[in-house]
């Protein structure tokens, strides 16, 4: 199975207006009454957006013209973002984040982002990401189909 996290929105989460290219837009990931959500903002809506949930992760980006000889590296620019934002942010600990760090890992390892460091130990897995010379250490557990119908409502707002 192959997930590909959706790529900027052209529009304010919060007010609906268009991204202009160029303008800093904020992503957030948060845990919301629908599962997962992600918003995309401008930066002075972020500065003043909370959001109705716990929020996972955060980045920013520029907003640009997504042609479709773009499309395909952006996203796997925005999977590699999410994975960075998970890794940073410190709220939102849990089975479902641990789970969306080892699906995004993966994904990342078969795009050959990540390279795996060793096997897995004490529920760890340790990645290097050669571009940002950076060792991460991502949660490990049996992926089970069950385990991964569990969260297939809550990724229907990041993947496609």
């Amino acid at each position: 199975m192959d997930w590909t996290i959706k790529s900027l929105s052209r529009t304010s989460f919060a007010s609906g207006q268009t991204f202009t290219p160029g303008e800093r837009v904020t992503c957030v990931i948060f845990r919301g009454a629908e599962g997962l959500q992600r918003a995309d903002l401008s930066e002075a809506e972020a500065r003043e957006w909370q959001p109705p949930g716990e929020v996972l992760g955060r980045w920013s980006r520029k907003a640009g013209d997504e042609s479709d000889s773009t499309k395909r590296r952006l996203a796997l620019a925005s999977a590699e973002e999410v994975f960075l934002a998970f890794q940073q942010e410190t709220g939102g600990a849990g089975p479902d984040k641990d789970l969306l760090l080892q699906l995004l890992a993966l994904m990342l390892e078969r795009k050959r982002v990540l390279k795996p460091q060793g096997r897995p130990a004490d529920g760890r897995q340790r990645y290097w990401h050669p571009r940002l010379q950076q060792e991460f250490s991502v949660p490990h557990q049996l992926l089970t189909p069950e385990l991964l119908s569990s969260l297939r409502e809550q990724l229907h707002h990041l993947a496609f």
